[in-house]
C-alpha cells in the first residue's frame, strides 16, 4: 500500500502543512484571563424601619461590617440606617437580621452601591433561632 501523502503534489503538501501549522499555532495562543480585580470596594447600607410605625418598638440588628465577623447592635430605635465602605472579593457574603424586642414587624433593606439587593419584612421575630446565614454573596 502506498503512503497517502505521496499522492499529493508538492504544492498541496506545502498548503496542507501550512494549514496544519496555523491550526496548532492559533489554537495554542495564550487566552486572555479575566481582568476583573481580585478585590474591590463597595458601599453598603443597612436600613431598618418598623412595618407599623405607630407601634413604638426597639430592634436588635445583626450585620456583617467586615468579611468575617458579624456584629449585633442592640435596642435601636427605627428608622435606622448604617452606611460604610467595605473591600470585598468574589464569594464574600453579608449577614443581616433583625428582631424586635417587644413584638411587631420590622422591615430590613440592604443596598449595595445604592441598589437594593435584599428586602424583607420580619414578622413577630423576637430572637434568633440559629446562626445567621448570608443573605447576599458577591459575584
Amino acid at each position: 500500500m502506498k503512503n497517502p501523502l505521496l499522492l499529493f503534489t508538492n504544492h498541496t503538501k506545502l498548503l496542507l502543512t501550512i494549514c496544519t501549522g496555523l491550526t496548532f499555532f492559533l489554537g495554542s495562543c495564550k487566552k486572555d484571563k479575566n481582568t476583573a480585580p481580585a478585590t474591590r470596594e463597595v458601599n453598603i447600607e443597612y436600613r431598618v424601619s418598623l412595618a407599623n410605625p405607630t407601634v413604638k418598638s426597639t430592634v436588635n440588628i445583626l450585620y456583617t461590617p467586615t468579611d468575617k465577623a458579624w456584629t449585633i447592635m442592640p435596642e435601636i430605635n427605627p428608622p435606622f440606617s448604617k452606611k460604610f465602605t467595605r473591600t470585598i472579593k468574589k464569594g464574600d457574603g453579608i449577614k443581616f437580621e433583625g428582631f424586635i424586642t417587644d413584638g411587631g414587624n420590622v422591615n430590613l433593606e440592604l443596598l449595595i452601591d445604592g441598589k437594593t439587593v435584599y428586602a424583607e419584612t420580619c414578622y413577630n421575630r423576637s430572637f434568633l433561632k440559629e446562626e445567621p446565614k448570608d443573605i447576599y454573596n458577591f459575584q
